[in-house]
């Protein structure tokens, strides 16, 4: 039985144990917060940032991830960015524009 006042969550074994390892490689030896706390916090700033993103790109839409970046719908026209030598690349405009922009902050990405 679960803590008084918790709900439960049901993750797959192998994703769990995926996301534990990175967690336990980049968070854990920078925090003092539990492993569920953290985790509670990402998801939930995580939705707040996929708000704000699709709020102040409104013409844009996420269709995916790719190997090396994402795909963006922007109104009609598919825009790929992609990274190339550690910056980010729009097919449409190059670097530093807002697809750029966009890309960076989803936290599809």
């Amino acid at each position: 039985m679960g803590k008084s006042g918790y709900t439960s969550l049901s993750l797959d074994e192998k994703q769990y144990a995926k996301i534990r390892k990175r967690y336990d490689q980049v968070i854990a030896k920078n925090t003092t917060a539990t492993f569920t706390k953290n985790v509670t916090e990402l998801i939930e700033k995580g939705i707040e940032r996929t708000a704000l993103v699709e709020n102040k790109f409104s013409t844009f839409t996420w269709v995916g991830s790719t190997d090396s970046g994402c795909v963006i719908k922007d109104k009609n026209t598919i825009v790929e960015v992609k990274w190339v030598k550690n910056e980010l690349v729009c097919s449409i405009d190059g670097t530093g524009c807002k697809h750029c922009i966009y890309a960076a902050l989803n936290p599809r990405f």
